[in-house]
């Protein structure tokens, strides 16, 4: 019997090439629920897509949901992402729209589904430009970004269709995130050689860094696990400076901890909600500060008040609020509130980018 190769996808890109030994953890299929910035960002990419083909949207029922929590961001992402295409998109070439693209090697394939692109053949040279739509909050960096190398690559070889070219191969990336209301230029190297050592999963093992926190089977990583136990060691326990190295090596992970935490308490809310029982634990209510009932209006809270305070008024119970410099530039286009504001800033732990070697994928 013949054995399915392994799919490789796009977006895992950071995941696969950093750390190939992830794929080989065997597994059952894991129930991850797609979040709600998830299913926003997905609104976004359809509804995009169905404009850019001149077809009907078609929406899920999460994704009207979630496209209707955030109509204002909705509207402005999309606005932004058709904008970007309308004055940095190339006029002329092959369009490629949300389409699925695969190269298939000995032992795997790799695979993804782009969000824009243009293919131009030109008699000495092909051109490709890559326009990519990030929903997120988190800024994407554009240089050296694996997930844009692996959809030209598979753009370029489904042209050439295991055929070599003597043409000159230029390749321009973009990224739009409007989030931000920014846009990323970029260059990629096409390399059919370096695009097969990437991915070459039989020849590396497990490695933990940064990139586990977007990897699916982390919880069930021996790698991580032993990070963690090297760490929480009794004989090394307390913050001293020769524990520096240690904390830098485990500090990548720490967010990559934090959501196999939390998706720990979930799954025991969820195993508790549905009837189950975890010996030694319930489903608790904790108190919060008091807010009012999403129903109440002024009026109500003057009938209540003014059976024991028969002179209060309405402004006794009201206080006016300026607006956020954010939403006051937002509404009055072109205000520079500069002069009347700071931002504070918090002491948080960041990588230095000056201090880590520089890595050749």
């Amino acid at each position: 019997m013949k054995k399915d190769k392994l799919v490789l996808r796009a977006s895992g890109a950071s995941v696969w090439a950093n750390c190939p030994g992830s794929t080989k953890i065997k597994s059952e299929k894991y129930p991850y629920d797609d979040n709600a910035a998830a299913v926003f960002g997905n609104a976004v990419h359809n509804t995009a897509s169905a404009i850019l083909k001149k077809e009907n949207v078609s929406l899920t029922i999460q994704e009207e949901l979630q496209k209707n929590e955030r109509p204002v961001d909705f509207e402005n992402y999309l606005r932004f992402y058709l904008d970007a295409i309308k004055n940095y998109g190339w006029s002329e070439g092959i369009r490629i729209i949300e389409e699925y693209r695969k190269f298939e090697f000995d032992s795997y394939v790799i695979a993804g589904t782009m969000d824009y692109a243009v293919l131009q053949v030109l008699p000495d040279k092909i051109k490709l430009q890559i326009i990519d739509l990030k929903t997120g909050f988190v800024p994407v960096d554009v240089n050296d970004n694996l997930q844009l190398y692996v959809y030209a690559h598979l753009i370029i070889l489904h042209y050439l269709a295991g055929k070599k070219t003597k043409k000159q191969i230029e390749i321009e990336s973009i990224i739009v995130q409007p989030a931000h209301n920014i846009l990323k230029f970029s260059t990629i190297q096409f390399s059919p050689e370096r695009f097969k050592v990437l991915y070459d999963i039989n020849s590396r093992k497990l490695k933990t860094g940064s990139h586990c926190k977007y990897c699916h089977k982390a919880d069930i990583c021996s790698e991580l696990k032993k990070c963690l136990q090297e760490y929480y060691k009794p004989e090394i326990q307390g913050v001293t400076v020769d524990r520096a190295e240690l904390i830098a090596e485990i500090l990548p992970m720490a967010q990559t901890v934090e959501k196999i935490t939390s998706r720990i308490q979930a799954d025991a809310k969820k195993l508790i909600l549905d009837g189950g029982k975890i010996p030694g634990w319930k489903i608790g209510q904790k108190g919060g500060h008091r807010s009012w009932v999403s129903t109440i209006g002024i009026k109500e809270i003057l009938q209540i008040v003014k059976k024991k305070f028969k002179t209060v008024k309405k402004s006794d119970l009201t206080e006016e609020k300026i607006m956020s410099p954010a939403q006051i530039e937002k509404n009055f286009k072109g205000v520079d509130l500069s002069p009347l504001t700071f931002k504070p800033y918090n002491d948080i732990l960041i990588p230095d980018e000056d201090d880590f070697e520089a890595r050749e994928f």
